[in-house]
């Protein structure tokens, strides 16, 4: 009796941080509603911010080595960039950084004396959200990589 009372317990404890969400409806059902869990979370900020100096170093070592010597080529950039965005996320991953969401941008253009802009947008929370970006030329290209930490809850 003493374990179903603490066990009772304890997931009282556990369940008074969770409130319902309704989730949907079921489409076969529509007066059936399906319920799921959600742990509320305060909004206090995250232990381990987002390392910008570090990840802007990697940023820029990954860009001047792979890009350094390189003429543009457009089969060549497709295929870099893709080779670029997994080594700029693998090295960020190593720097273990918790609770954080990386989403890696590399974009590779001929240097032929144009202009370019670039814009993005997401829902963002200014105070734990970040990003770092590095831009790299020389006479044939320009390459531009950017890291996005999105904190997860």
């Amino acid at each position: 009796m003493m374990k179903i009372l603490e066990w009772w317990l304890q997931w009282r404890t556990l369940t008074r941080r969770v409130r319902p969400q309704r989730l949907h409806q079921h489409s076969a059902c529509p007066d059936q509603q399906l319920w799921c869990n959600s742990v509320c979370v305060s909004t206090t900020a995250p232990h381990k911010r987002f390392p910008v100096p570090a990840v802007t170093h990697i940023l820029k070592d990954v860009l001047s080595s792979y890009l350094q010597q390189e003429k543009y080529e457009v089969e060549w950039s497709q295929k870099m960039t893709k080779t670029i965005c997994e080594v700029i996320r693998a090295r960020v991953k190593d720097l273990m950084i918790p609770r954080y969401k990386i989403v890696v941008l590399v974009h590779i253009g001929q240097q032929a004396g144009q202009s370019m802009q670039m814009s993005s947008r997401c829902l963002w929370d200014a105070t734990t959200d970040s990003f770092a970006c590095y831009s790299f030329t020389n006479s044939s290209l320009f390459g531009v990589a950017t890291v996005y930490g999105v904190y997860f809850e």
